[in-house]
């Protein structure tokens, strides 16, 4: 087997992170990486829109103020008295107008979970001994790390939910970390206008989708907070947010398996007969309980028993 060094010296590798489940274990044996959705992500912030609600309220609010006499003097030949009544009573306006406001933070809700429910990402990450990934991803060093080549992942093979090879195209990007959110608020407001309310006649009313640069950037921006991740995602090339993206997995096989510090014998085991079965090398990483620095190491040879002491007798006799 070769050292773990030269089997990737000179590739762009990407790794994974795993903990030791049977889906993961599954999807290892397929040689399968599967979507997911960012609503199930750890950071609460990752894919949720900035958007500037009140604003947005104010501006619709101030539409229909502005608009509504004329609106309901040009509807006169249909079966508008009520509407027209109620307007012009206070408090029933005030009751037209509250609910109309409770409808606009609806939609804007609505915009934010289907940004996030119907969305697909796979995260990859740049190294493979980060003691803070291997905790947060790997089932506190239990699990695992798959190891791939990039080009492998931009060309594999993609998957709907029928297992069926789909021609959706992805993009693999490097996430970028930020200070603040991008702010949606202006695209929501066109948004929500165009295909969530009706207009009052005064503009034609058009179909309008959130521009997908503008939601692939969404998708790739986290908090500064997790740059530690030195994240990579493959997303969609043309996401859209009202519809789920058919994208299920992709068909991928990594060119290493590393095993963690802290997976049980008999897992560990397990991993091994699986990565032997699909024909994919298998290295350890350790704690390095002999050096004052907190660091993690690879053995590079393959070695899967590290010697946790070292004993130094002298004697002279």
């Amino acid at each position: 087997m070769k050292k773990f060094s030269e089997l990737i010296k000179g590739q762009d590798c990407l790794f994974r992170y795993r903990a030791y489940k049977e889906e993961t274990l599954n999807a290892l044996e397929k040689n399968r990486i599967y979507f997911s959705r960012p609503s199930y992500f750890n950071d609460p912030y990752d894919n949720l829109i900035y958007v500037n609600s009140e604003m947005v309220v104010k501006e619709i609010i101030g539409n229909i103020l502005h608009g509504m006499d004329e609106y309901l003097e040009r509807r006169k030949d249909f079966d508008f008295k009520m509407i027209d009544f109620m307007w012009h009573q206070d408090e029933s306006k005030k009751c037209i107008l509250k609910e109309r406001i409770k409808q606009i933070y609806s939609a804007i809700d609505t915009v934010r979970e289907n940004i996030k429910k119907n969305t697909k990402v796979i995260c990859f990450a740049e190294e493979y001994n980060s003691m803070l990934m291997w905790s947060h991803y790997a089932d506190y060093h239990a699990g695992f790390c798959l190891v791939y080549r990039k080009e492998s992942i931009e060309e594999a093979k993609r998957y709907g939910n029928a297992e069926r090879e789909i021609i959706n195209k992805t993009v693999l990007t490097r996430v970028n970390y930020v200070e603040q959110q991008l702010d949606m608020t202006n695209d929501v407001l066109a948004y929500i206008r165009n295909n969530m309310f009706d207009t009052m006649g005064d503009v034609p009313q058009v179909d309008s989708s959130i521009a997908s640069a503008k939601i692939r950037q969404v998708i790739t921006e986290k908090s500064k907070d997790w740059a530690y991740e030195k994240e990579w995602r493959l997303i969609p090339r043309v996401p859209k947010i009202e519809t789920e993206s058919p994208l299920s997995y992709i068909e991928c096989k990594p060119i290493a398996v590393i095993i963690g510090s802290q997976c049980f014998d008999e897992n560990r085991e397990n991993l091994i007969k699986i990565c032997e079965k699909i024909d994919v090398p298998v290295y350890g990483i350790f704690l390095k309980e002999n050096d004052p620095k907190c660091r993690l190491e690879l053995n590079d040879d393959g070695n899967l028993e590290v010697e946790r002491h070292e004993y130094f007798f002298c004697y002279n006799g």
